[in-house]
């Protein structure tokens, strides 16, 4: 945010005399490495800095990218997903800046050298409101609109650009043309957006997405057939439905005079003007359809998210919890930066992870906006119907250090400040973490445990140690908001005393000492007897080697996607991991992404099962390893 009444010697002239604006710091350039190969035998591979070469030159606050083949020349293409000027942050004001989206077109094919082009804005991608003629307002309570929030001035001048706020963005033949369309995430106050690909030419925004309601606090992308038909859902992570509890709703109602873009989205999504949970959309065809509130969640009483009991809800949301289905259906689920399908028990179906926050539990600045605890949703679904089972609690999944899941009840040590004089907190106790007043916590019952949670801000799914069964690492930032036992008050040395700092309002927690994040690695130890296989492409002779945006279909039945991107602050690009339950491995067909709609077909004489499976274009050739 800009804080206009800083004293003089921490002012800065931040005046761009060429453009007339102002800007903040230049945020990092973007750097693209060309990986050489071990080229010394060490077991790890040098990396070339290509960026220049590349032609790579802009600096924004990028978070994540997405790749594929869009104009289906052969070499793989990029999006570049940038959110805003971390000076002019924002979200407490009722305007403010972004940053443009970059497409950068491979010039490998057209001009045999690796290189690229940025052409967002020829191509209709860049998110910039007034050149792509977007509807980017935002409703008021007061009934007017909003028409440019996106567009800020400090004392005159521009800041930022009039774009919007990019979280994700994945490339993914949605439509199944042949042609890869993209999926961008943007934050509030802006709108989940697709773009149809027009024949490798340029692209076009689908209907239904241009509309008030799909503004939302849109994150990162899952994409994948989660019921066996064939036909593939996508998930966008979310602020999530705890926006709605009483604790956080009443902050807002409480301040009505001090709306800003947070709190209006927040009112917005009560009469369908926003969307605040995690979405689940269908699609077929050219169609896309939202069905949140068709992905049943069995819960465990003990452990579901605190939205699921009514009475945590405050009643102004009571409407939008019945319509929604909070108490059993994917919309309970909290904030979350990213969700991620894969197979952790390898019986041939995606499940559903995600995780995340703005910040730990010690120090929700926002309200419950901003914790998430994880979560673990094992598929049990048919074509005919969506079902999970939340087994986080299983699985020890749960975004929380140092928990005793051996425990009756389980428990983990309490923070060493801000907290009661308990030695643990358990997954039974209640209430006494919310302190919001008699009134605010009267008929709620929020659980203290999920007031423990780490402050997530990505994760990747891999089989890290080669068994088989797909793992999870989840990094974790820091600061001075610790849930540790060994946390303290945050003190200053005034004159000559150590005095503990205040709490500056009444949802934020007093600040810590400073506390590192770590990384949390979960080894996967699911002992079912499952298969799987791994499958890896290979396009020999073709810049596009691991067939980017390439389909699977496996033993005639099950599919998968070949992707990259859908993630915000993280991805990965790993082998595609089927779990076959206990079957085994007999036909793959691969749909190519040049075009092509005829499958090539591998059959295996033998089942195969347990193994990597590599599958040449080139040369039919089938290797196992």
């Amino acid at each position: 945010y800009i804080e206009t009444n800083v004293p003089e010697f921490l002012q800065a002239d931040m005046e761009d005399g060429s453009h007339k604006t102002y800007a903040g710091e230049p945020e990092g350039l973007n750097v693209l490495y060309l990986n050489k190969g071990d080229k010394d035998g060490d077991g790890i591979p040098e990396w070339e800095n290509a960026t220049a070469q590349a032609g790579f030159n802009t600096n924004y606050t990028s978070s994540g990218g997405t790749i594929a083949d869009i104009d289906r020349d052969g070499d793989l293409d990029l999006y570049i997903s940038n959110f805003i000027d971390p000076d002019f942050w924002g979200f407490g004001m009722e305007s403010f800046g972004g940053n443009r989206n970059t497409l950068w077109i491979n010039q490998l094919t057209e001009t045999g050298n690796f290189s690229f082009i940025e052409a967002a804005e020829k191509w209709g991608v860049s998110g910039l409101v007034e050149q792509e003629k977007l509807d980017a307002s935002l409703p008021l309570p007061n009934g007017e609109l909003l028409e440019h929030p996106n567009k800020a001035n400090y004392k005159g001048k521009t800041v930022g650009e009039n774009a919007a706020h990019t979280w994700a963005s994945l490339f993914v033949d949605y439509n199944e043309d042949g042609y890869p369309d993209l999926i961008v995430a943007n934050d509030i106050p802006n709108r989940l957006r697709i773009y149809k690909n027009e024949a490798g030419k340029s692209f076009s925004q689908i209907e239904g997405f241009d509309s008030h309601k799909r503004i939302g606090c849109w994150m990162g992308i899952a994409y994948g057939d989660l019921n066996g038909d064939n036909k593939e859902e996508f998930m966008v992570a979310n602020c999530g439905a705890n926006a709605f509890s009483v604790r956080n709703t009443s902050l807002f109602l409480a301040n009505k005079d001090e709306l800003n873009t947070q709190s209006v989205c927040q009112l917005n999504a009560l009469t369908d003007k926003a969307t605040l949970h995690n979405a689940m959309f269908a699609v077929e065809g050219e169609k896309v359809t939202e069905i949140s509130n068709q992905i049943n969640v069995e819960f465990n009483e003990y452990t579901a998210p605190d939205i699921c009991n009514k009475n945590n809800v405050h009643p102004i949301a009571y409407d939008l919890y019945d319509r929604m289905k909070y108490g059993n259906t994917i919309t309970a689920l909290e904030f979350s930066w990213n969700p991620s399908f894969f197979d952790i028990d390898n019986d041939g179906d995606l499940d559903i992870y995600t995780v995340g926050a703005l910040n730990r539990g010690n120090d929700n600045f926002i309200g419950d906006f901003s914790g998430g605890v994880g979560r673990l949703l094992v598929n049990n679904s048919t074509p005919e119907r969506y079902d999970f089972v939340d087994r986080t609690f299983e699985y020890r999944l749960f975004d929380i250090a140092l928990m005793n899941y051996e425990s009756d009840p389980p428990k983990r040590p309490s923070p060493g400040t801000g907290w009661h004089k308990e030695d643990f907190v358990h997954f039974t106790d209640r209430d006494s973490y919310s302190g919001v007043g008699f009134e605010v916590s009267k008929v709620s019952e929020i659980k203290d445990i999920f007031r423990m949670h780490e402050s997530a801000n990505s994760h990747i799914a891999a089989d890290l140690n080669g068994d088989g069964r797909m793992d999870i690492i989840v990094p974790h930032g820091g600061g001075y908001s610790s849930v540790s036992p060994d946390a303290r008050n945050l003190k200053i040395d005034f004159m000559g005393k150590a005095l503990a700092i205040p709490p500056p309002n009444k949802v934020v927690k007093a600040p810590t000492t400073f506390e590192e994040g770590a990384t949390f690695v979960y080894i996967n130890k699911d002992d079912k007897p499952n298969n799987w296989v791994k499958i890896q492409l290979e396009n020999s002779g073709q810049a596009n080697v691991f067939g980017i945006g390439a389909k699977v279909r496996i033993n005639e039945q099950t599919e998968r996607d070949v992707l990259i991107g859908g993630q915000t602050m993280s991805t990965t690009h790993e082998p595609l991991h089927i779990g076959l339950g206990e079957d085994a491995l007999r036909t793959v067909e691969v749909y190519w992404p040049d075009g092509d709609r005829d499958p090539q077909v591998f059959t295996f004489p033998e089942p195969i099962k347990n193994k990597t499976v590599v599958l040449n274009r080139g040369t039919t050739q089938m290797v196992m390893k």
